[in-house]
């Protein structure tokens, strides 16, 4: 996480949130294609999209966006506030996955979220 937020927040020194989105989506999409195509046959690949292209839709745009608002937000302030916020989403992961999934949601887990809660809270205290 450290890494990649740090890389972010140099890469906003050169372009614009969008510019740069757009770059790592677009390198990533033809890096990665020929990996899936490799392990998945094309047509199982238009498959999958013809069956469940309205999630794949949803979260594509939330990931990209989640992405933009991350990059925005280094724009605007100290990478340590917007990689904390970045790691929050685990806590968020954790909680839907018990709300929605109904995972377990044992003492160890709750402990450790409410801690990162308390470092976030720490962090906008700072």
């Amino acid at each position: 996480m450290t890494a990649y937020t740090l890389l972010d927040k140099i890469g906003m020194r050169s372009a614009s949130p969008l510019v740069y989105n757009w770059w790592v989506y677009a390198s990533i999409a033809v890096g990665y294609a020929p990996f899936v195509w490799s392990r998945a046959p094309r047509a199982r690949t238009a498959r999958e999209f013809r069956l469940n292209w309205r999630y794949i839709v949803i979260a594509s745009f939330a990931t990209v966006g989640s992405y933009l608002a991350a990059l925005v937000g280094l724009q605007m302030t100290a990478a340590s506030y917007v990689g904390s916020v970045r790691a929050s989403s685990v806590v968020m992961g954790a909680l839907l996955g018990w709300w929605l999934l109904k995972e377990r949601l044992g003492a160890v887990r709750v402990a450790a979220a409410a801690m990162m809660v308390m470092g976030l809270w720490l962090v906008a205290m700072a």
